[in-house]
């Protein structure tokens, strides 16, 4: 997830947003893009945590979301 986000900025801060008038170096570009994706790292690291989605999962048995065909 950290990297797509940081790809993203990259891109969106070299190129998309150059018409604009922000024109940001090379350096000034990755730390902004990496810190950018270290907080959206931490929010969904809590948010997938908050989730409880591996216990859900232990409770249910490995075929509890499969509907019964037969």
């Amino acid at each position: 997830m950290a990297i797509t986000v940081f790809v993203l900025c990259i891109v969106t801060m070299a190129k998309g947003l150059k018409h604009v008038g922000l024109n940001l170096s090379n350096n000034e570009t990755l730390v902004i893009s990496l810190l950018i994706s270290v907080v959206g790292m931490i929010f969904c690291h809590f948010y997938f945590r908050s989730k409880n989605l591996y216990r859900k999962k232990q409770e249910k048995g490995s075929f509890g979301s499969v509907e019964k065909d037969f």
